[in-house]
């Protein structure tokens, strides 16, 4: 764990960006975080501060690597096809559901999901393959950074979302079904209990659409 008061949802994405790069630097791990919160590819919860942490706490949190066990190392580790399935991190019958996921974030440019968020990815597309591959890729995000489930509340909204299909909203499928688009908002909605993305996205899809009947009818 990182410092007190640390959500681990950064102290996550700060022992990625390590165990990626050994021979990073805190100042660079910041650049690279800021870079991941602009773009998109990093996921925070609640409860975590919306700023990158600062060098210090950074260096605070690098402190723990080198006591991380082995399993939990490799759950920080890239995923790369074949490597990642040939040392037994993943299943050979993933291997597709995967490598549309590396496929997915290679055109988005944003990094290689780690192993524990592509074990999750997985595990949401076997549960669900009709769900967009951004909701999916959200919820595995958000998984991974929960590996003891503890945040029960999320834990029990996409458990409702997969059981009742609710993620089938049209204004929310067709804003997450264009893997080019990237998210609106980099932070995870909290409590919003039918869909995964910000109301701010499904009301303008909807105002959208109301404009653009009337304009028709006219």
């Amino acid at each position: 764990m990182g410092r007190p008061g640390l959500a681990q949802c950064w102290v996550d994405a700060i022992l990625e960006e390590k165990v990626a790069e050994p021979n990073l630097k805190a100042p660079k791990i910041a650049d690279k975080l800021s870079d991941r919160l602009q773009n998109g590819s990093l996921r925070l919860t609640q409860d975590a501060q919306k700023q990158v942490p600062d060098e210090r706490t950074i260096r605070k949190v690098l402190e723990t690597h080198s006591i991380l066990d082995a399993k939990q190392q490799v759950a920080y580790r890239r995923c790369v096809w074949p490597e990642s399935f040939v040392e037994c991190h993943l299943p050979w019958e993933a291997s597709r559901i995967v490598l549309d996921l590396l496929d997915f974030t290679s055109r988005q440019h944003w990094p290689r999901p780690t192993i524990q968020q592509a074990v999750w990815f997985w595990r949401l597309t076997l549960a669900s393959a009709e769900m967009p591959i951004m909701i999916r890729w959200e919820w595995a995000m958000t998984f991974a950074s929960d590996p003891e489930l503890k945040l029960d509340a999320l834990v029990r909204l996409a458990e409702t979302q997969l059981a009742k299909n609710t993620w089938k909203i049209p204004q929310i499928t067709e804003a997450k079904s264009d893997p080019q688009e990237p998210p609106s908002n980099p932070q995870l909605i909290g409590n919003d209990t039918s869909v995964t993305s910000p109301g701010k996205t499904k009301k303008g899809k909807s105002n959208g659409r109301q404009r653009q009947t009337t304009k028709t009818g006219r």
